[in-house]
């Protein structure tokens, strides 16, 4: 089975669980999509190649995560997200656990961190050779803060930040 329909079955046996455990009570499901910005350090070095194009460091994500709540305080979540640049994209694949803090007003403050795994590939190839690695994957470290807002009584929406760190 080849990487891009090992990709799919992954994302639709998560969406399909991750719908059926909603059901619970101590379970939940999420998905989301927002803005990316990469910060890009290219280290030249003698006798490399120097890439001749910057790689596109903004674009956008979506993210779909299926959680345990632990606790009233408590969550623990499984996530997938996608994130596409002009020429390249990311697969991020990690665990999270966030801290819910006291509600104010309806709205419940949070932090979290993440660990995980982050691939990058490349959508075409970033130079013109027959031997290219277009794709290079590092451990993913992250941290979370954000809000929830009950819009429904199964429904929240969720505005947040996430800092994720790879090699």
């Amino acid at each position: 089975m080849n990487t891009k329909h090992r990709n799919i079955t992954l994302i639709a046996s998560l969406l399909i669980s991750a719908t059926l455990m909603a059901n619970e009570e101590d379970t939940f499901a999420g998905v989301s999509a927002g803005y990316t910005h990469l910060n890009v350090e290219q280290t030249n070095r003698t006798g490399a190649i120097i890439l001749g194009n910057t790689i596109e460091e903004d674009g956008y994500n979506f993210q779909i995560q299926a959680g345990y709540n632990y606790s009233q305080t408590i969550a623990l979540t499984l996530n997938y997200q996608r994130v596409h640049q002009d020429d390249t994209h990311l697969d991020n694949f990690f665990l999270g656990s966030e801290y819910k803090f006291q509600l104010i007003n309806k709205f419940t403050p949070y932090i979290g961190a993440n660990l995980g795994y982050s691939k990058l590939n490349w959508d075409h190839k970033p130079m013109n050779t027959t031997n290219n690695d277009i794709s290079s994957g590092s451990w993913l470290i992250g941290v979370t803060a954000g809000v929830s807002y009950p819009i429904a009584p199964k429904l929240d929406l969720q505005v947040g930040y996430t800092l994720q760190l790879t090699d």
